[in-house]
């Protein structure tokens, strides 16, 4: 099987442009920088109840498969997905057999782009050209329009206010961690990320009808 380098058969990314076209996902997903943030990175998936025409996905282009739903026996769903360089070989192999999907695709390819023609070529890191492209991407992607004044300011604000993180909580000795033992953390934020996973999971498991 292939996973990462893979040799494209014209028959296969055919097949595949239509399947995509009709169950695939072209998404610019988020950092957690806000609804509207220029710091998302592109991706494209496919689900299915059944795994077999995700290999085929998979074989192809190369990418991931895995369990949406793994403690839920009852909930049988499988995602194939693949980000970044390897979402762009994927969108532009399929590009001229796509019909539905091809809007959003051109303007995948074209996200991606404006990463590698930044000044740093970081995400985090994006000029302010950069950033003004991406605006102008986003607002075609979701068929609206985006004011800066929607935007949370970037993460590099760090860079400017060195004693606090981007949400205004103070980087002291009892509320900073490193992870990897590096990337500093605010152990407040941290806090607030899991209260909010684990109120979510509760509001999962409470939705869900008793067997009894």
């Amino acid at each position: 099987m292939c996973y990462t380098t893979c040799v494209m058969d014209d028959w296969k990314v055919i097949w595949a442009a239509g399947f995509f076209d009709g169950e695939g996902t072209v998404a610019l997903s988020p950092h957690g920088h806000g609804r509207y943030d220029v710091y998302r990175h592109l991706q494209v998936s496919a689900a299915q109840k059944v795994t077999e025409p995700l290999y085929i996905l998979r074989d192809t282009f190369g990418g991931n498969i895995y369990d949406v739903f793994p403690n839920h026996p009852k909930r049988i769903l499988y995602r194939w997905e693949i980000g970044t360089q390897g979402a762009v070989k994927v969108l532009r192999a399929m590009l001229p057999y796509l019909s539905v999907k091809r809007e959003k695709a051109l303007l995948g390819i074209e996200w991606q782009d404006t990463m590698d023609n930044s000044k740093y070529g970081r995400w985090y890191h994006l000029s302010e050209e950069t950033r003004n492209k991406r605006l102008e991407i986003l607002s075609k992607f979701y068929g609206i329009v985006i004011d800066r004044v929607q935007l949370i300011p970037p993460p590099d604000i760090q860079r400017e206010s060195p004693n606090h993180c981007p949400e205004g909580h103070p980087y002291n000795e009892a509320n900073t961690y490193y992870y990897l033992g590096k990337y500093r953390q605010c152990r407040e934020c941290h806090k607030l990320r899991q209260l909010a996973r684990y109120d979510k999971l509760r509001k999962v498991q409470h939705s869900q009808p008793s067997s009894t």
